[in-house]
């Protein structure tokens, strides 16, 4: 997938659920791709090479049971909102 420039990275814990939201910008309507175990990657459905998020399930869960857990993501060209 391509480069792209996003100002603003939102992030949704929910705490019933066990499940971390974020999102590139606005949250929008978008497709699913599962890139590791619990881990989707939310694409744009008209434009599948455009990230708007990424879903991740089970995180408590997960940390507590892998201290070295991480998030498959990589923030690259990061440019400031001002």
């Amino acid at each position: 997938m391509g480069e792209q420039t996003v100002k603003t990275l939102r992030v949704n814990y929910d705490v019933g659920n066990d499940v971390l939201y974020c999102f590139l910008g606005e949250p929008q309507e978008a497709v699913s791709v599962e890139v590791a175990d619990g881990v989707l990657l939310r694409v744009d459905p008209q434009n599948e090479s455009r990230i708007v998020g990424f879903t991740v399930l089970d995180l408590r869960r997960r940390s507590l049971a892998q201290p070295d857990f991480a998030i498959p993501f990589e923030a690259v060209n990061l440019k400031s909102a001002a």
